[in-house]
């Protein structure tokens, strides 16, 4: 359990909830907020009125608003989610924390250390919680890697891998309309900006300490809007070395951490989900290679199972955002430390900053 925090707040549930952005990562945060006893959906806003319109009836809220401002004025939320562009996350929180809301924002919750900085220390002025959704941590195989890394099965930890492959330039996507060009390729790293808040936090979930970095930016498509397509970064931090990749030009989309001990690997993916495990068994060193397979078998058929029932469920990769949302409410209620702490928040966007600093080696 967490340790109690400084937060003061109104505690009352159901708390009142406020959605600002109503883009498709609203989908699963919309539905948590629609199930959960913890929380009522009071407020919808979108640039687009009529898009906050059809959301709000369609998810139950009552209002609805075209500018953030009015919707904090009129509707004095508990809670508010800022689920819209990153450039827009600094103003937006700002602005709710001032209101003394509750804030809960998508990835990444700022575009520099600095500027969470600023955020952190208004929300502790306002004595209230703000944090980032960093919900492929509440994945089932991410959560699986963790317990069997901290139950210490693949002994101490030396290598870190982590990858995520989004060939986002071998279909037509949002990021590769030329006509109406995303706001996303003016982020620092471009479109994989979207992406490098997933890439920093699962490499520090195993790999805590990080003294250096080195990073390579390549832009391999002629077509790509963005300054950049790929990134490929070797990390060092204490007796341990990791890799993060983000590969954009190849065909399979995959979401990806290897962790080598010196007792034995594991692998995640947490799309498609699956999770592979290889250490000493009981039966032998012969035969644990053999043991481990079919196990991983096992496992891969279970988690295929379960992956076509979270797609058939509308969740897919999603699945991790109920979680997180539903320990950050609990969180609230209760006064304990939010499942991704301030501290987190921070080592995740100092590795992006030294990550981003690559581009100018």
């Amino acid at each position: 359990m967490g340790a109690k925090s400084s937060v003061t707040h109104r505690v009352r549930v159901p708390f009142r909830a406020a959605v600002i952005g109503a883009g498709a990562i609203s989908e699963p945060h919309l539905g948590f907020i629609r199930d959960s006893d913890s929380a009522d959906l009071v407020a919808v806003c979108d640039l687009s009125p009529t898009i906050a319109r059809y959301t709000a009836r369609r998810y139950g809220a009552p209002q609805s608003f075209d500018d953030h401002t009015d919707l904090l004025a009129a509707v004095q939320p508990d809670v508010v989610h800022i689920l819209t562009p990153p450039q827009t996350h600094g103003i937006l929180a700002r602005d709710a924390l001032s209101a003394g809301c509750h804030v809960i924002v998508e990835k990444p919750i700022a575009l520099t250390s600095e500027e969470f900085s600023a955020l952190h220390a208004l929300a502790l002025a306002r004595g209230v919680v703000l944090t980032e959704d960093h919900n492929y941590r509440f994945n089932r195989p991410i959560r699986k890697l963790t317990e069997i890394v901290n139950q210490g099965m693949l002994g101490r930890v030396h290598y870190v891998d982590v990858e995520i492959s989004a060939p986002q330039y071998l279909a037509s996507t949002r990021y590769n309309d030329r006509r109406y060009p995303s706001s996303s390729h003016q982020l620092p790293a471009g479109f994989i900006h979207e992406f490098i808040t997933h890439l920093a936090y699962l490499t520090l979930l195993f790999m805590p300490t990080i003294d250096s970095v080195t990073s390579r930016w390549t832009r391999t498509d002629e077509g790509c809007l963005s300054p950049f397509d790929g990134l490929d970064a070797s990390v060092e931090g204490g007796d341990a070395t990791g890799r993060i990749r983000f590969i954009s030009t190849c065909y399979g989309s995959s979401i990806r951490v290897r962790v080598r001990g010196t007792a034995g690997e594991a692998e995640a993916s947490v799309s498609p989900p699956a999770l592979r495990l290889n250490t000493l068994r009981s039966v032998g060193s012969q035969l644990s290679p053999f043991y481990c397979q079919l196990q991983d078998g096992l496992i891969g058929a279970r988690s295929a199972i379960g992956g076509v029932a979270e797609r058939l469920l509308g969740k897919g990769g999603y699945e991790g955002v109920g979680v997180f949302l539903s320990d950050t409410y609990a969180s609230i209620a209760s006064g304990l430390d939010a499942p991704v702490r301030t501290s987190e928040i921070a080592a995740s966007l100092q590795l992006i900053d030294q990550l981003i600093q690559g581009m100018q080696s």
